[in-house]
């Protein structure tokens, strides 16, 4: 075992040692997690996955999924009790549970580390942490920008510089950039969400050769020269940059309010559906609360360059060499220059934005 495994190892031991008192307490259970992607599910398996199995007895199972597949699950077992009992919503599909009754508050006196959670980290109060922040912004091709001589951008008015229309790739309305960004974008045009018309005209001139569900898509893409430019977020950015690809990960720089904003910024939360009680409740707050350990966020970090939700992790983050190598949170981080939508204005409008982007962008 490597010398940072050891260390990781013990960090996570030591974590947990608060709660030995109650092992096993719930031997026999088996939590249910709606989660995101494999990649992430894995590491979260990997870093206190078999730790918690161990101090609570009971079995995880962390199922692959997607936050709007996981919302349409919880929304088909409200008023009943589901076959599981943790879900991973990102900010809007947290609204739309919200609003359904589909999730639970929690009592975070059941959870000791939620008291570390930075600023931002608790989206709607009262209801699950985030476990992950994820930074909106614009990830270029800096290898296609030098050899064509274009300007390297300094915020969103680079997407629209004519030497890279036609070269560009935009998400969809099912990718997870595209409620929080587009939100975002319209708010520092000064434009009325009931109008998104104006909006995506100017989109348009981008020309985007083709549109994007899934980030590894844009990834593959951007990794390959095909788009020299993709809004997308600082994890799929980072991590190429981290493997040596010839890639810059640029502010939006938004003028809202008179502020000036780099980036827009969205969560992965844990919820726990409103149908969950007794034991499980119970156990489904310990998960909750062990996902806030410092250490299992950093491996995370070091992997994608998604910022930890709590200050200590966070600090920890900051300090890596990797992240210090590719300039991955600046020389100084700070929640003050990131901008988070309120989803609930946009839930009134959100199928009519749907509709006017399908309309324009269909292919």
């Amino acid at each position: 075992m490597s010398r940072a495994r050891r260390r990781l190892y013990l960090m996570l031991t030591c974590a947990f040692a608060a709660g030995a008192a109650h092992a096993q307490e719930f031997k026999g259970m088996t939590l249910t997690v709606l989660g995101v992607n494999s990649d992430l599910n894995q590491i979260y398996m990997q870093t206190y996955g078999a730790q918690f199995e161990k101090e609570t007895g009971a079995k995880l199972v962390i199922a692959t999924g997607s936050s709007n597949d996981n919302l349409s699950k919880a929304l088909v077992a409200k008023n009943r009790t589901p076959s599981f009992q943790v879900i991973a919503l990102e900010d809007l599909a947290l609204a739309q549970a919200i609003k359904a009754g589909a999730v639970q508050k929690l009592d975070y006196t059941q959870m000791p580390r939620s008291k570390d959670l930075a600023k931002g980290a608790v989206p709607v109060a009262g209801y699950g942490p985030s476990f992950d922040f994820f930074r909106f912004g614009t990830c270029i091709n800096v290898a296609q920008y030098k050899a064509h001589n274009i300007k390297i951008p300094t915020g969103v008015d680079g997407w629209f510089d004519p030497a890279v229309a036609g070269h560009t790739i935009l998400p969809t309305p099912s990718n997870f950039w595209w409620a929080t960004g587009m939100q975002a974008l319209a708010e520092s045009d000064k434009l009325p969400l009931a109008g998104p018309k104006p909006l995506f005209t100017r989109l348009q001139a981008m020309k985007p050769t083709s549109l994007y569900t899934a980030s590894g898509d844009a990834q593959a893409q951007l990794q390959s020269g095909a788009a020299w430019l993709a809004p997308t977020s600082d994890g799929r950015c980072y991590a190429m940059k981290l493997a040596g690809q010839p890639v810059e990960f640029v502010p939006l720089n938004l003028q809202i309010d008179g502020k000036t904003y780099g980036w827009a910024f969205g969560v992965d939360t844990w919820q726990i559906p409103s149908g969950v009680s007794g034991k499980e409740l119970a156990l489904a707050h310990k998960f909750i609360d062990a996902s806030l350990t410092p250490e299992a966020q950093l491996v995370i970090a070091r992997k994608f360059g998604y910022p930890p939700t709590t200050n200590a992790g966070l600090k920890m983050a900051m300090d890596l060499p990797e992240a210090k190598r590719v300039n991955m949170y600046g020389e100084h981080f700070s929640f003050d220059q990131m901008y988070s939508p309120d989803p609930q204005k946009l839930l009134p409008y959100l199928n009519q934005w749907i509709a006017q982007w399908n309309t324009m962008f269909a292919r």
